[in-house]
């Protein structure tokens, strides 16, 4: 009940926070251009501060389960065979995983020159991680402030799943100006989507809270997303800056619970703090730059699209680290 209590009252404050922000920013900047680069700036280094604390706490956990997968490769003969010491292994199943990001991210960036709507998958993904978190903050709170396993309850992913839709439907209205009849086919079939999850969770969810979020989720896809952007001035910053900043106040208010717990890693609030520091200074530093290449760094830093797919790679660290693949040892004694 504890945990229950705790978890509504991280997403009052959280909610309240990211309200709070968008109603003044909308106050203070009128110009929609402005504002948007201001979203940008802000929420997105702060977004890289949540990254690298969460690489920077879970990169002994990481390298642990690297070393473990690495032993079912290739790299696992050459040591066999006396090739490899187990700390060359180590390394090149570092440089491995390092070559195979900057691969795809460059690869990323090529579909974007193309279409921004190869930044909806990575949106889909973010938002997914950022919904499911925030159903788990109750088993979170019961489990010392340390996020479970990923969920297996059928409600859960589809509650998950539905509120996921229900926010691509309403980015992909904002994402296409002017309007185009592919932004509105991919805009109605996410809120079937929704409507579809909705409506399971109503006839086949068990207790009050599944059927609630069902009829919630029913309702919401009743609403076209391009009525309502168009009548209130919002725009894709605005729905990115809020699903993001959510997220981030969310768990920066787990971070300083947890900074308070006896069992907490040993300077954590230093590091937090020191952490979040290193993308402000890089932030700060392109303005020392050549005037051609500080703005394109900053662009570039400033980019959602960009952010997102650092994103990602958080969202399959963090879940590869709350899932057990079955050659793993157990640890169970007999």
């Amino acid at each position: 009940m504890k945990g229950d209590t705790f978890a509504w009252r991280n997403r009052i404050l959280s909610l309240t926070t990211v309200v709070s922000y968008l109603t003044l920013a909308h106050v203070l900047i009128a110009d929609p251009l402005r504002r948007a680069d201001f979203h940008y700036g802000l929420v997105i280094t702060l977004g890289y501060g949540h990254l690298l604390g969460a690489a920077f706490f879970a990169r002994k956990r990481f390298g642990h389960r690297l070393t473990e997968a690495m032993s079912f490769t290739p790299a696992a003969l050459g040591a066999w065979l006396g090739l490899l010491s187990p700390g060359s292994q180590k390394t090149l199943g570092w440089l491995c995983l390092l070559a195979g990001v900057l691969v795809l991210y460059a690869g990323y960036t090529l579909l974007l020159n193309w279409s921004v709507a190869f930044a909806l998958p990575m949106l889909a993904v973010s938002t997914w991680h950022s919904v499911e978190n925030d159903l788990a903050l109750e088993s979170t709170y019961r489990s010392r402030l340390r996020p479970g396993p990923l969920p297996r309850s059928p409600e859960i992913h589809l509650a998950t799943l539905g509120i996921t839709a229900g926010l691509l439907a309403w980015a992909g209205a904002s994402l296409f100006d002017p309007p185009t009849t592919a932004e509105a086919r991919t805009t109605l079939a996410f809120r079937g989507l929704a409507a579809f999850c909705g409506s399971i969770l109503v006839f086949r969810g068990r207790g009050a809270g599944p059927e609630w979020a069902g009829l919630l989720l029913i309702g919401a896809s009743a609403i076209a997303p391009r009525w309502i952007l168009t009548g209130q001035g919002g725009g894709f910053a605005d729905l990115f800056t809020a699903s993001v900043l959510y997220h981030l106040v969310s768990w920066g208010l787990l971070s300083l619970e947890r900074c308070r717990r006896i069992d907490a890693p040993p300077h954590m609030g230093r590091d937090l703090a020191a952490i979040h520091l290193v993308p402000v200074a890089l932030l700060v530093s392109t303005f020392a730059w050549p005037e051609a290449s500080g703005q394109a760094l900053r662009a570039s830093f400033s980019s959602p699209f960009v952010y997102l797919f650092w994103s990602v790679a958080h969202v399959l660290q963090t879940a590869w680290l709350r899932t057990r693949p079955s050659w793993a040892p157990t640890n169970r004694r007999p």
